[in-house]
């Protein structure tokens, strides 16, 4: 009988260590399932970072693309700048100070639409949506005048120093 108790009992202690050993096991695939998932939740979110990365580089090269175009057309459409030679009468010059302190300048006929001012200064990169036009003095914002009326109409300067503002 004593021999039998301890089989017994040495069962009992093997089997209350498969058991600890199977928990152990089961804890530790646990950990590694939980490890696996975090890994894989942030490989996922760099996916998505990476992703959206790319979509709106995508998005920015697409934006910069129709600005080049718009500037191109608009480039072909400007009016023909008058020569020096042109009546002073006729002609009215521009000199546009930029927010960066440098002066860009051009003529334009007093027929020409406040428009091809505009496309002028759109086409060095500084489109009317972005940009206020404003006069010397009086000073006048030219961004909220019809653009289709001509430089004559609009009583400007023979020679007139514009200044550009960011909105």
């Amino acid at each position: 009988m004593m021999e039998e108790d301890q089989r017994e009992a040495r069962e009992q202690v093997k089997r209350e260590q498969d058991e600890a050993y199977e928990a152990s096991l089961q804890a530790d695939r646990a950990k590694e399932e939980a490890k696996r998932l975090e890994e894989e939740e942030k490989l996922r979110v760099v996916q998505e970072r990476q992703l959206e990365q790319e979509r709106e580089a995508q998005i920015r090269q697409q934006e910069e693309a129709n600005r080049t175009a718009m500037r191109q057309s608009l480039e072909r459409q400007l009016p023909v700048e008058p020569d020096e030679s042109s009546p002073v009468e006729c002609v009215r010059f521009f000199k546009v100070r930029l927010p960066s302190g440098e002066v860009i300048s051009r003529r334009f006929l007093t027929t020409d639409p406040l428009r091809g001012l505009f496309d002028f200064l759109t086409v060095k990169g500084f489109p009317r949506e972005e940009y206020k036009v404003l006069t010397s003095w009086p000073r006048r914002d030219l961004t909220l005048m019809d653009p289709s009326e001509n430089l004559e109409q609009l009583k400007l300067c023979p020679q007139e120093t514009l200044t550009l503002e960011e909105r």
